[in-house]
């Protein structure tokens, strides 16, 4: 059906003329001129070719001001229209009525369709009946059923009513002549809210305007109520005070709630205290059955219930009509809200709905109830969700809970998995010396008692594993192991599990897949997919220390995976994996795998966890930094790892972050710095006491690292060349195959220092073996400042690295690598692009001055003068105080950066633009 936008004289004659004469032809009042324009309305009634309009909402949803409007809009038009107000109930009845009579005339049909054909017409008629649900259920409804089925198909209706429909319309809807717009459609949208709240002058920011907004849901009798209220206080400000029911209460009551019957309002009673109401739950709160049919009956007829979209066969209160009961409740009986509670709790507990039982349980004000839930089903309430858990559980009074030790144990996990080391501690006292006490001896026996100090044991050993305490976690897990048979496999799985984290830390690699059996044979047994994924966090960092990088990629990948489908994107247990995933992607030169991860997962690094992931993301972060030449961004990530490890007493993550902060200054020629760092972390003397023993951890390697980048910037080389040799010696017995690589790369660094370049390429031979076959990359490519110069002086000297195409290939790929990527420039200076490949001919490249100038420090600069002056290396380095190896060090960076391999070519170049004169 196609209205068109105005009507002839003749249209409104023949339409005129066919009205019956005995019709009251009234009309709606005429709008006041602030009236919200609803016009994302209007246009479906204007445009609907349905037979039957039906705009049915609960009251307050602006049904006759819409249905006012679009009449208006219609008469406006020049278009026919009919108004039939049903307030005045009597007098719709003889419209309707006298509308029935004419259309059953027979002649009725023949004269309207007459004219509209006499005046080439394709206009029709609209009746619009307002407050249909005022007719009577009997002779009323049925007349208005006959009305419809009698008039003739050119003649629209639109029908407002409260309810879905006074008459069964069932037959129209089926045929497809039935538009419906209900409280959905009517509501507010965002445009519509915010052009409401300006006319009052409220700003629509803020958290109590965005409180409103929640509560009404875009219902606007309840905005309209809420500036009422707003305008009527003594000193009006925006709209804050909602928790007072005055401003609604009185609209609830004598539009809803007092003409409904006694049954209708005990059942909106009872549901008011459940969020989501379904059939079963509504039973077991009335204790009798057939709420469904009174469940239906509400929806039907718009008493502010409805379907809840989330869930089949399931209903919602509207926000403000649910806290008007409940406040009905709360005044009428105290003793019936609180037995409504306890019953929902009831219910939900026999139907496993933990955390459901254990709230209503709570408003019942049954703390002991509230607590016996989560302690009769501790393992299930924790494990379905850490953090909602913990949050519920602070909810018990304090000494309440002080009673309940397997909740303390299941909170201080909770804590520990934040990082709240502190709070988790004393819980665990709390727990500790509760079970020494007779109340619990008499309360849980002596067998209980045992499995509780077993559990208790358990927690203890996983603020161990948390804290990086590896040597006595190795002997808590132990124990555990031999005298806790009995616990779920989710624990004993756990228990695996931090046994392999300090068998990983303690280097002994040897047994870390048989563990990794164990814990994950547990863990399934266990039906825990987040605990398996957790898991997958610890032994993917211990098997890329054995070099599996493959292996490893493919199962972070999987876990990732299943993570981010159990707990979302973005989730804390998808970035325990994600981090170390892009560390590996990153050691295997995947840079854009690496990034990808780092954008979603890096802010969340320090949300909870592990060390593990702090260590993998933030170091990660800082040298694809230094790839990208943003020296400046990777300082910075080093100050916030620095101060996180700080905060949270992470020691292996501060020394991590040291040890490449050094790598760093020492690349950029700032040794000042590094001895200074060395000095305030107690890093300078004798190295002897960083050296691997049968106690030592991956904390110990990284600060034997630090001691290491300190001894270089001493120009203490020797001592520094001995330490590495004892690091790799205890390395290689370990297994631990990339972190023997790290050091066997400082190790040829600090041979070409000390001038045994041939030593430096010796050293690297079984380097390169070794990372070709896993894709070690970045632990060179890294080291590209030196490592450049030494890859392409190797034919020089006469040494064949290659012993396969595999190697071979890999050794061209890192000379590739280190001459074509970005060089060191100072964190200052904004990044460069990258440079070309450096030449290996004698020919000078052509570089502009600032170019030059750009990539030298001043040490650089400082010992080029010198160069220039005549000196020689050894008279260099007593000159700055620095070894012969340093200066020969520094000449390899100087012929890397401006391409040039004699020291005569770089004084040349430096003198040619200026650098040195």
């Amino acid at each position: 059906m196609h209205h068109k936008t105005t009507a002839s004289i003749a249209e409104q004659e023949s339409f005129n003329a066919w009205l019956p004469g005995a019709l009251f032809v009234d009309q709606p009042a005429v709008l006041i001129k602030d009236t919200l324009p609803r016009e994302p309305l209007h246009q479906p009634l204007q445009s609907s070719s349905s037979r039957i309009v039906l705009l049915h909402t609960p009251a307050g949803y602006g049904r006759t001001t819409l249905l006012t409007q679009h009449y208006w809009h219609v008469k406006a038009q020049g278009l026919p229209a009919i108004w039939v107000g049903c307030n005045n109930l009597e007098r719709a009845v003889h419209q309707l009525n006298a509308l029935y009579e004419h259309f059953q005339a027979g002649d009725t049909h023949a004269q309207w369709h007459s004219a509209q054909h006499s005046s080439n017409s394709s206009a029709c008629a609209q009746i619009l009946i307002d407050d249909a649900h005022k007719l009577q259920p009997g002779d009323q409804a049925r007349l208005l059923s006959r009305l419809l089925d009698a008039a003739p198909s050119a003649v629209q209706f639109i029908i407002s009513s409260r309810g879905s429909s006074p008459i069964n319309l069932a037959q129209y809807r089926l045929r497809g002549e039935l538009m419906e717009m209900g409280s959905k459609q009517l509501a507010f949208t965002a445009a519509e809210k915010a052009a409401f709240l300006q006319r009052y002058a409220v700003d629509t920011d803020g958290e109590e305007i965005n409180e409103l907004f929640r509560l009404t849901e875009g219902w606007p009798g309840g905005m309209n109520l809420a500036m009422q209220y707003w305008q009527s206080m003594d000193e009006p400000k925006p709209p804050a005070p909602w928790e007072d029911a005055s401003w609604y209460e009185d609209f609830f009551r004598e539009e809803v709630f007092d003409s409904q019957t006694p049954a209708i309002q005990e059942l909106l009673l009872s549901c008011s205290v459940l969020e989501q109401i379904d059939f079963a739950a509504c039973d077991a709160l009335r204790k009798t059955e057939g709420s469904a049919a009174l469940l239906r009956f509400c929806a039907a007829n718009d008493l502010f219930l409805s379907q809840d979209i989330r869930h089949p066969n399931s209903y919602r209160l509207h926000p403000l009509f649910r806290r008007f009961l409940s406040q009905q409740l709360l005044e009428s009986s105290q003793h019936t809200l609180k037995n409504l509670h306890l019953s929902a709790s009831k219910h939900f507990l026999h139907h496993n709905q933990l955390f459901k039982a254990y709230n209503h349980a709570l408003q019942s004000n049954d703390a002991e109830h509230a607590a016996k839930i989560v302690d009769d089903n501790i393992v299930v309430f924790f494990e379905t969700s850490d953090d909602q858990a913990w949050r519920l559980v602070e909810r018990l009074p304090r000494q309440v809970l002080n009673r309940y030790p397997r909740i303390l144990l299941g909170q201080a996990w909770s804590m520990l998995h934040l990082w709240k080391f502190e709070t988790a501690k004393e819980l665990l006292r709390i727990a500790r010396e509760y079970l020494g006490t007779e109340e619990a001896r008499h309360r849980y026996g002596e067998n209980g008692l045992r499995i509780l100090r077993q559990e208790l044991l358990h927690r203890e050993a996983m603020l161990s594993m948390m804290v990086d305490d590896t040597h006595l976690l190795e002997t808590q897990a132990l124990d555990l192991i031999d005298k806790y048979s009995e616990a779920h496999p989710i624990m004993r799985g756990s228990v695996y599990n931090a046994l392999l984290y300090a068998h990983r830390e303690r280097f002994k690699l040897d047994e870390i897949e048989h563990l990794g059996h164990l814990a994950e044979e547990q863990l399934k047994r266990g039906g825990s997919k987040l605990s398996i994924v957790v898991h997958a966090a610890l032994i993917g960092p211990a098997r890329f220390m054995a070099g599996q990088t493959q292996q490893v990629i493919t199962d972070l990948r999987n876990a990732l995976k299943a993570a981010e489908g159990i707990t979302g994107v973005g989730s804390p247990y998808a970035t325990i994996l994600a981090l170390p995933l892009a560390e590996v992607h990153y050691e295997r030169n995947e840079l854009s795998e690496a990034r990808e991860l780092l954008a979603t997962y890096l802010p969340l690094v320090e949300y909870e966890g592990f060390i593990d992931q702090t260590i993998s993301g933030w170091l990660t972060a800082v040298k694809l930094a230094c790839h990208d030449d943003n020296f400046a961004e990777a300082f910075a990530l080093l100050d916030k790892a620095d101060q996180a490890a700080r905060q949270h007493g992470f020691e292996r993550l501060r020394y991590c972050a040291l040890a490449e902060r050094m790598r760093l200054l020492l690349a950029l020629g700032d040794q000042k710095e590094v001895l200074r760092l060395g000095r305030m972390n107690g890093l300078i003397g004798q190295l002897e006491h960083v050296r691997p023993a049968s106690r030592v951890t991956t904390r110990d390697e990284a600060r034997a690292f630090c001691c290491a980048r300190v001894a270089i910037a001493q120009g203490r080389l020797a001592d520094a060349i001995e330490l590495c040799r004892a690091w790799q010696r205890f390395l290689h017995q370990a297994d631990a195959v990339r972190n023997c690589l790290r050091w066997e790369v400082l190790h040829a660094h600090l041979l070409l220092l000390s001038g045994n370049d041939k030593g430096a390429q010796r050293g690297l031979k079984k380097s390169f073996e070794t990372a070709a076959r896993r894709r070690l990359v970045r632990t060179f490519v890294d080291e590209k400042a030196w490592l450049g110069g030494l890859l392409g002086n190797m034919d020089h000297m006469h040494v064949t690295l290659a012993t396969s195409v595999q190697v071979d290939d890999f050794i061209e790929e890192l000379d590739t690598l280190c001459r074509g990527a970005e060089v060191f420039n100072a964190p200052e200076r904004q990044a460069q692009p990258a440079s070309a490949p450096l030449p290996l001919s004698n020919e000078l490249p052509t570089l502009s001055a600032d170019a030059v100038s750009g990539v030298l420090n001043s040490r650089e600069i400082e010992i080029l003068h010198l160069v220039h002056g005549g000196l020689r290396n050894k008279e260099i380095g007593r000159r700055l105080n620095i070894t012969e190896g340093c200066v020969k060090w520094y000449m390899q960076q100087i012929f890397d950066k401006i391409g040039v391999r004699r020291r005569s070519q770089a004084v040349s170049r430096a003198r040619q633009f200026g650098v040195i004169f």
